[in-house]
């Protein structure tokens, strides 16, 4: 109140002294729930902290199984291709062994022929 002294409401000191012993005492609480709320406030934090630790371990860790199921996925195609053109080799130098085996076989069925046709005419001269 901003009232000239000679205006201002005369309050007995009585009064005033226990107004002020209710604020302190008003003082007092607020400053505990004040510490109180800093502290929850800091468990929270901690909490969360920890929390967000934790899921960002799980996530690394996750990240390491997907990487190495990778790695692996990759040695084993790595693997299968490799059998694969060796198989693939081996199916051409098969081939290419038949091919061999059948022209002998070939030539062999040819002469084979043409000495039977030479003997018929032969056997028909005779």
């Amino acid at each position: 109140m901003n009232c000239p002294p000679s205006k201002r409401p005369r309050v007995p000191r009585m009064k005033c002294e226990v107004l002020l012993c209710v604020l302190c005492l008003q003082l007092v609480q607020v400053e505990e729930d004040v510490l109180l709320k800093s502290g929850e406030i800091r468990v929270l934090r901690d909490s969360l902290r920890a929390a967000q630790q934790e899921v960002e371990a799980q996530r690394l860790k996750q990240v390491q199984v997907l990487t190495q199921q990778q790695q692996q996925q990759s040695s084993r195609e790595k693997e299968l291709l490799k059998k694969l053109q060796s198989l693939e080799s081996e199916l051409q130098f098969k081939g290419a062994e038949i091919n061999d085996m059948r022209t002998p076989t070939d030539s062999i069925t040819l002469i084979t022929h043409v000495l039977r046709l030479k003997r018929s005419d032969r056997d028909r001269c005779d």
